[in-house]
């Protein structure tokens, strides 16, 4: 599989919901598919069952995070370090989820706090899932954005040379959509 299609894969594993028990969405295998090599990504399992937690922390030589008085486990640092946008992604998802959740208040609205429920779980273990496979993936990321901002330039006189450039007059007279027309939801 293509870099591109694993790192799509990586952000949109295939939904499973959780047991009745709210306890693991594992496979007997203990196997993921997150993208990735799924055969290197080790499913995060719960240990003890998440009961509406007022906190979390985490303990990286087990690797086990704590979640209230749940434990999920093999979790490792890297996960809990990864970030997007300068935003480590796990700590914020769980931020907003564990105890009261920080940050500016609006209005009453913003006091109300959901239980933490089965759904809750599956979700926090499908974020695990993919931000391991994301992790697996990052050095290969870099490798071709490095690939990318090293190789040659492509010049307008390469795409005149191969006959892109310059654009012909007819492709520059398109007639914008009527309104009211439907655009597929693009606009």
């Amino acid at each position: 599989m293509r870099l591109g299609q694993q790192v799509i894969k990586a952000h949109a594993p295939e939904w499973q919901p959780a047991a009745p028990s709210g306890i693991s969405v594992a496979s007997d295998d203990g196997t993921a598919d997150a993208g990735a090599d799924d055969s290197a990504i080790r499913r995060a399992l719960v240990g003890d069952p998440i009961h509406n937690p007022e906190d979390w922390t985490y303990d990286a030589v087990s690797e086990t995070l704590r979640v209230g008085t749940g434990t999920v486990h093999p979790v490792e640092s890297a996960v809990l370090e990864y970030e997007v946008g300068g935003v480590a992604v796990v700590p914020a998802w769980l931020a907003d989820r564990v105890g009261t959740p920080g940050g500016r208040r609006g209005t009453d609205l913003d006091e109300i706090v959901g239980e933490w429920n089965a759904a809750t779980t599956t979700a926090l273990l499908l974020l695990l899932r993919s931000v391991s496979a994301l992790v697996r993936l990052s050095a290969q990321q870099e490798a071709l954005l490095s690939d990318v901002v090293n190789a040659p330039l492509v010049t307008v006189a390469d795409l005149e040379a191969a006959g892109v450039l310059p654009i012909p007059k007819s492709s520059l007279q398109r007639k914008p959509p009527k309104a009211g027309r439907p655009t597929g939801g693009l606009v």
